[in-house]
């Protein structure tokens, strides 16, 4: 972990491939990872449609960042990219080699 320079000591920390974990206004945001918000909160907090929603993007592809304010998971943030046309081709390339 480590603070993020230019914010004010401990008001951020950075947990690398995890998230962040933040002071903002009296309340504590902690974003990140499904995993790296379990460990920050627990898994008491965690409802099933949460659950539903981060394991039904990372079974589409794509990447779930799940929000949660004073320890209680409050949104899954959906994050994907679409990919280039190109890239079938490339790959094909690739494979060929």
């Amino acid at each position: 972990e480590e603070q993020i320079s230019g914010v004010g000591p401990g008001e951020i920390t950075h947990a690398l491939g995890g998230g962040i974990e933040a002071h903002y206004r009296g309340m504590i945001l902690t974003i990140g990872s499904a995993r790296f918000v379990r460990e920050r909160c627990g898994e008491q907090w965690w409802s099933e449609e949460m659950r539903g929603a981060v394991d039904s993007a990372a079974q589409r592809g794509l990447t779930p960042v799940v929000v949660a304010r004073d320890g209680i998971p409050d949104a899954v943030i959906v994050l994907g990219d679409e990919p280039r046309p190109e890239s079938e081709a490339l790959i094909a390339e690739l494979r060929a080699m």
